[in-house]
């Protein structure tokens, strides 16, 4: 599945078809100033998120500076739960028509749950939606659970098991079909 930018809609493209991000939904709901995070913050967490899928699937990432103290603390917390990946970084489209890469499915204690890393001191609204409302649609979740780890700049790590909300799913849902217009129409 190719990611790519198209008619200014951040999209997933698979066989000609396009299907518009979580993310690109998400920015549809709720706005965000473009300055809300700087370069180095989000430099800093796409690299984590590869040592973490790296850490994951079994391979080595050498790593360095905070990315290494940060994922130093969630590779800890990931083993003192005695984790299992079943799933790391897979693409995957919706029934619903929107696309997205949930970073990781894992076992713990005989229950499966959907983990989104966030690598920051704050998690928004904009995260407890990506991974409660749009992450549990894909079928290759289906009956995961939904949980945020975050990974703080102190390498304190909190986790936040979510229900699903079926109160976002509405807009969500709307603004899916919106931008899906979007990517046909204009």
């Amino acid at each position: 599945m190719i990611v790519e930018d198209y008619k200014g809609v951040r999209c997933y493209s698979e066989n000609g078809t396009r299907y518009p991000s979580v993310h690109a939904v998400l920015n549809l709901l709720l706005p965000q100033d473009p300055a809300w995070m700087d370069d180095d913050a989000l430099t800093l967490g796409s690299e984590c998120h590869a040592i973490m899928a790296c850490y994951l699937d079994g391979e080595c990432q050498p790593c360095y500076g905070e990315a290494q103290y940060r994922t130093d603390a969630a590779k800890k917390w990931y083993d003192e739960q005695g984790c299992s990946a079943s799933v790391v970084e897979q693409s995957c489209v919706s029934r619903y028509g929107f696309a997205g890469r949930p970073d990781c499915g894992v076992e713990i204690k005989g229950v499966q749950w959907l983990i989104d890393w966030k690598f920051a001191e704050v998690v928004t609204l904009a995260n407890r939606i990506q991974v409660e409302t749009a992450y549990t649609r894909f079928a290759e979740y289906k009956g995961f659970k939904p949980m945020i780890v975050q990974v703080k700049k102190s390498g304190d790590v909190i986790v936040h098991k979510l229900k699903v909300n079926h109160h976002h799913w509405s807009a969500f849902l709307s603004a899916t079909n919106v931008l899906k217009w979007r990517l046909v129409n204009v």
